[in-house]
């Protein structure tokens, strides 16, 4: 019933790896895992060249304060108005999503990776509908 989510997260782990080989040594590179209760968010912020960061987010949960916790981090760890280079969701339940419309609303999102599920919740219909107003 739900798409199979291993490969996500093994990309997750390649790229966590390859930013950190790439990008920055090991003390530079920065990963939050946020406790966001039921569901996840984990912010990474990764130096770049000219002193310009770049930054993913990995989820954006949870959906009983409406993304509010995920939102909190996000904001203490990327400058409103920043471009975020990658958003990944896992898939589309809403304790994984729930933040999505704000994250498309305060910052310039780049490319967003999802399996595509679609689901018959507001959250996600709100979710989808910023995305491809930010990023389409």
């Amino acid at each position: 019933m739900y798409p199979n989510t291993r490969w996500i997260r093994a990309a997750l782990n390649a790229s966590l790896w390859l930013v950190s080989l790439v990008l920055c040594q090991a003390q530079e590179l920065y990963v939050r895992v946020v406790d966001v209760g039921a569901g996840e968010c984990f912010v990474v912020k990764a130096p770049g060249s000219a002193g310009k960061d770049h930054y993913m987010v990995y989820d954006a949960g949870n959906y009983e304060d409406k993304g509010k916790t995920a939102m909190d981090a996000i904001n203490e760890i990327i400058p409103a108005g920043s471009k975020i280079d990658l958003v990944v969701l896992s898939h589309s339940d809403s304790d994984h999503i729930a933040a999505v419309p704000e994250i498309m609303d305060q910052y310039h999102v780049k490319k967003v990776i999802h399996p595509g599920y679609q689901r018959p919740t507001n959250t996600w219909k709100e979710s989808h509908q910023a995305i491809l107003d930010e990023v389409a």
